[in-house]
Formats: C-alpha cells, sequence, structure tokens
C-alpha cells in the first residue's frame, strides 16, 4: 500500500523538529488527526529522506534523568508508576526510555530467573539420575537452576559432595543426613499426632468448624450438612443459590461495590436494619437473585447463603485495608529490589536446607525459629531493626518483615510443588520414603511422650556442622495422591470383602534397621528373625522392636523384589496392606517376608 508523504510534510516537520515531539507521539498524532497510518519504522525512513535532523539525544545519557530512575526504583516503584511522577516532574521521556535506563544499570523490578535459591534443583537433579540417589524431597525441593547448567549451579554441586570442612565422607554424610531425616520425620509425625487429637476434641466439642477438605495433613471430617449456620461454606452457599462462577463473582464485586459506596466494612458496626437493607439492595439489583428469591422454597437456606457470601465480602473489605503489599514492606525496612530478592533467597535456602513443609505440619513454634535465624543471619534485616522497639517505626517493621517472610514460604512452596522431578526407583530400599501413620513402642505412655526435644538439639547441632540437605519425604501432593490410591485400594478391598488369609498358623519373617537406626542403637544387629503368631499390625510393631526396646517404630515398609535383583519398599501402615502383602510374598514363591524398619529412641 502506497502512502501519500508529501501532503505531510510540514505537520510532521512542525512536530519532530520544531514542537521535538518523540516520534511515537508524531505517528499517534497523525493516525488521530490525518488518518495516516504507516508503521514507525516508514516515519523514520521519511524522516531520513526529508533531511530531519537526527535527534540522538538517548535518555539514558540523561544523567538527572537517570538519577530519578534509580531513585524511583529503590523505592520499589513499578514501571507505570514511574512513568507517571516522571510526567508529573516534567521529563519528557516514554515507556521504551525508561525499560532502556534500567536494563542498562540492571535495576531489574523481578529476578533475571524468576527464580530464587540458585542451584538447588540442579543438585536434585544430579542426585536423582545418580545410581544411589535418594527419592526427590518434598519438603525441600527448590527452585534453582533447572539441570544445575549454570556455573553457580555447578559450584554448588560440587560443595553439596565436599565434606571436609566436617570431616565426613559421602558415605558418613549420608548416614547423618538419613539420621535427621529420621528426626524429622518422628518430629511431623508427633505433631500430626497433636493436631489429630486437638481436631477430635475439638470436633466433638464443637468448638471448630468442619473441614471439608483436607487440612493441615490430616484428612477431611465425615461428610454431612453443617450442624450449625456457620459452617456453611462458599461451595455450599453457591450451590443453594444454583451460581457459576460469573455469576458469583458479579454478586461478590455487586456488594463489594455497595458497601464501598456506604462504608460498610463490618457487619456487627452497621446494625442489623441497615445490613438487611444492603443485602436487600443486593438483592434488588441482581436478575440472578431475584430469581432465585422468586421461589419460595427453602426460603431460609437462601437467606444464609446470601449472608455467608456477604459477611466474606466484607472480610475481603477488611483485609483490603489492612494489608502491606510487598513493595510497600520492602520500603518499609529500607530494602531496593535486588535487596529485597536476596532477603527472599535466604529465607527460601533456609526452609530448603530444613526440608520445611508446612506450618501446620512443621508447627509455628519450630517455624518461628526458622524466622528468628533468618532475620539474625540477614544483615538487611538486622540493620533495619537494630533499634528495637525504641524505634517508632518497630512495630511496622516488624509487620513488613511478616510481608516478606509470607512472600517467601509461598514461593517456596509453589516451586517445591511444581519443580518436582520425577522419582527414579534406588537401590537401597532404605532410601525410599512412604506414607503411613507412625506405629507405637509397647506402652501408651511412650506414645504421648514429646520426641522433639532432644530430637531438635541434636538436628540444630547436627545441620550447623555444615551438612547439606538430602531428600526426604515426597510433596504434599504426591503424599495425597497416594493416600488417595490407598484409600481407593482399601475401599475395593472392603467392597469384595476382606482378603482370604492364605494360612491361619504364624509364620517367620526377617527385620532390618535402616541405617539411621542403627546408628541411633550401636550394637544391635542389623538383621534378625522373628515370628509372628498373628498377621496383625500391633504383632508386626511388637515384632520390630524386640530388639531395639524403648525404641518408637514411626515406618515400616515391606521389601519386594524388583526382577532385576534389586529391591522396593512397599509401605505397611494397616493390616489391610500386611495381609496383601504377605499375599504377595506368599505368590512368588519359597521364601520369608522382610521388613524394613525405621526405629528412634521412645525418649526423643
Amino acid at each position: 500500500m502506497g502512502y501519500s508523504w508529501e501532503q505531510h510534510r510540514q505537520t510532521c516537520y512542525r512536530l519532530y523538529v520544531e514542537e521535538n515531539r518523540p516520534l511515537d507521539e508524531v505517528v499517534q498524532y497523525m493516525r488521530e488527526h490525518h488518518d495516516f497510518t504507516p508503521s514507525r519504522r516508514a516515519f523514520q525512513g521519511a524522516f531520513a529522506r526529508w533531511g530531519f535532523p537526527n535527534k540522538l539525544n538517548p535518555a539514558y545519557k540523561n544523567e538527572r534523568l537517570v538519577a530519578r530512575v534509580k531513585e524511583l526504583w529503590e523505592r520499589n516503584l513499578s514501571q507505570k508508576e514511574m512513568l507517571s511522577l516522571l510526567a508529573e516532574e516534567g521529563y519528557k521521556v516514554g515507556e521504551r526510555e525508561v525499560a532502556r535506563i534500567r536494563a542498562r544499570n540492571g535495576w531489574l523490578m523481578r529476578g533475571r530467573s524468576g527464580l530464587t535459591a540458585i542451584g538447588t534443583l540442579g543438585r536434585q537433579r544430579t542426585e536423582s539420575s545418580e545410581g544411589g540417589a535418594d527419592v526427590q524431597d518434598g519438603g525441600g525441593g527448590g527452585g534453582g537452576v533447572p539441570g544445575g547448567a549454570s556455573t553457580e549451579g555447578n559450584q554448588d554441586q560440587t560443595n553439596y559432595w565436599d565434606y571436609g570442612a566436617s570431616g565426613l565422607g559421602p558415605a558418613d554424610a549420608q548416614v547423618q543426613e538419613e539420621t535427621l531425616n529420621a528426626m524429622r520425620d518422628a518430629r511431623r509425625e508427633y505433631r500430626k499426632r497433636v493436631l489429630e487429637a486437638e481436631a477430635h476434641e475439638r470436633w466433638v466439642t464443637k468448638k471448630r468448624r468442619r473441614h471439608t477438605r483436607p487440612y493441615g495433613g490430616l484428612p477431611a471430617d465425615p461428610p454431612g450438612p453443617p450442624r450449625f449456620p456457620s459452617e456453611t461454606t462458599l461451595s455450599e452457599a453457591k450451590e443453594i443459590l444454583q451460581m457459576d462462577r460469573s455469576a458469583y463473582m458479579a454478586t461478590r464485586e455487586k456488594f463489594y461495590d455497595l458497601c464501598q459506596t456506604a462504608g460498610v466494612y463490618k457487619k456487627t458496626l452497621v446494625g442489623p436494619e441497615r445490613w438487611e437493607a444492603l443485602k436487600d439492595q443486593l438483592v434488588r439489583e441482581s436478575m440472578h437473585l431475584r430469581a432465585v428469591m422468586w421461589d419460595r422454597a427453602d426460603m431460609e437456606k437462601k437467606k444464609l447463603a446470601i449472608e455467608i457470601i456477604c459477611c466474606d465480602v466484607t472480610k475481603r473489605i477488611r483485609t483490603e485495608a489492612t494489608a502491606v503489599k510487598v513493595a510497600d514492606a520492602k520500603v518499609m525496612l529500607g530494602l531496593n529490589p535486588e535487596e529485597g530478592r536476596s532477603v527472599r533467597k535466604q529465607l527460601y535456602n533456609i526452609l530448603a536446607s530444613e526440608k520445611f513443609t508446612s506450618m501446620l505440619e512443621e508447627g509455628l513454634e519450630y517455624f518461628e525459629e526458622l524466622k528468628q535465624r533468618w532475620i539474625a543471619e540477614s544483615p538487611e534485616l538486622s540493620r533495619s531493626i537494630a533499634a528495637g522497639t525504641a524505634d517508632p517505626d518497630y512495630q511496622r517493621k516488624v509487620k513488613a518483615i511478616n510481608v516478606l517472610c509470607r512472600d517467601a514460604v509461598r514461593r517456596y512452596r509453589s516451586d517445591r510443588s511444581s519443580r518436582q522431578v520425577p522419582a527414579e526407583p534406588a537401590a537401597g530400599a532404605d532410601r525410599q520414603v512412604a506414607d503411613g501413620p507412625l506405629g507405637s513402642s509397647t506402652s501408651a505412655a511412650a506414645e504421648t511422650q514429646n520426641p522433639l526435644l532432644a530430637m531438635q538439639s541434636h538436628g540444630n547441632a547436627t545441620a550447623q556442622r555444615g551438612q547439606t540437605s538430602q531428600q526426604g519425604p515426597p510433596p504434599p501432593q504426591q503424599q495425597q495422591q497416594q493416600q488417595q490410591q490407598q484409600q481407593q485400594q482399601q475401599a475395593g478391598q472392603q467392597q469384595q470383602g476382606t482378603p482370604p488369609r492364605a494360612s491361619s498358623s504364624g509364620i517367620a519373617a526377617f527385620f532390618r534397621l535402616s541405617p539411621a537406626a542403627q546408628l541411633m542403637f550401636p550394637g544391635v544387629h542389623a538383621q534378625w528373625i522373628a515370628p509372628l503368631s498373628e498377621r496383625t499390625m500391633a504383632e508386626l510393631r511388637g515384632a520390630a522392636l524386640q530388639k531395639t526396646p524403648g525404641g518408637l517404630c514411626y515406618k515400616i515398609e515391606g521389601v519386594v523384589k524388583d526382577g532385576k535383583g534389586g529391591e522396593l519398599p512397599l509401605p505397611v501402615s494397616d493390616e489391610v496392606e500386611l495381609e496383601t502383602y504377605l499375599q504377595h510374598v506368599q505368590s512368588e514363591g519359597p521364601g520369608a517376608p522382610t521388613f524394613h524398619v525405621h526405629v528412634v529412641p521412645g525418649g526423643w
């Protein structure tokens, strides 16, 4: 398509040379006022043919502008906010020029790779590909450079196998790491038991709401209708009001606007009459709600559903009013974007080294210890709150630190779940990690003892000797999938009836201690034979603790031959799994079953 350039030559000269407008503004002006629509590159060629003066005065050579952009970047302002402020201050600069200034000076709002912990994933990929590699860790999985291709990743890989500082070879360090993993598993299992007991007690006494989904590593509560009105969930409210996602979001936004206009942010502060008037107005202005409320059936349920949604909207309003954004938190602490990424990476690496899973599973006290360690090891954070309570902004800074902490934990958990390397079967059965409830020692008192006090101090002391984390339990998503598969298998077996037992007589079985348990129980034989007079978990746990009196058995695995000379572990956590495993061993021909036992001292 040809354009008539000459008729627009004087207009372009006036705009580009006399008024000194940027090329983008000239292009936009010609499109809007003269319906002249060549490309930006075509305008450049025409200006060159006409001999217009070259305006090579790049913005990055303007020292005042560069200094101002740096100030705005250190305040964690976005590109859009920078452009707005620069325009108010009289700088004639466009988005492209500001982006070029930031790129030339490395003033980026995000990290170049978008990841947090350098080299973590590279280590895991290399470890999982080696013959003796552990299963991918669910707690310390990382957001490292994929494949470990970078120089930093390779350096971290070298350091991972360099145990010179602690005087341990790879084999000893591996056993020591397995010991730490056993301690972590025992601590988490104890925490799970405590949560189960508390959740059950509060459920029976109706002091907590029901959990319709797995929560904190605990299964969902039995399905059923709400026991009292406040237990109605948003999903149930949507179902009662026959809402799809678009209708639900439209209803929320409508009530949000009504509350903002009326200055309402909490039901109890506006009074029942005004609150009911707002809900009535919502129904009047919503075609969907008018249609639903036209039918008088189940009117109380419908009113309750509207109440649930409206209360949740006001909760969102209160949260928005008090929430602190990550960028604002960095400004409160005097951190620029680069320092903010460094601070976040420090906590990320602490969580990865400790194989952290979640605050609910690990416990708030343990997480608080990690957070205080993060603050103490971070020079930026320590400097920010060095004045303590004497600083009038101390509480605001503490809140800002908590915001950065939550952001780092969220990124860590997201990276861990999204960047998991598929686990390959390892040659050693003791390195496989399985789900399943803990066994107990012979007395109920041993079950109620806290095995964490000595364990935490021992684990911290060991970790401070420079040990780098290996893989541990699978990630929460894998755990949920395994639990769902086990539940489906158990449900199918219950429908078909309990598998018939091959023999009512007792059997003999091999029992092996894990390497970590051998380290905790010196002098105990690594393998022994014990009879099982009954095919029950109580009998199995008793035999597993035969050589380690006073111990706490937190995991039992049945060993299955893989047909290639190797062994694979199979979690045995209930009598259905035990019976299935024993039948499998019997069907394979002559040979006794072998159980792999994970034990820690009961006083830990």
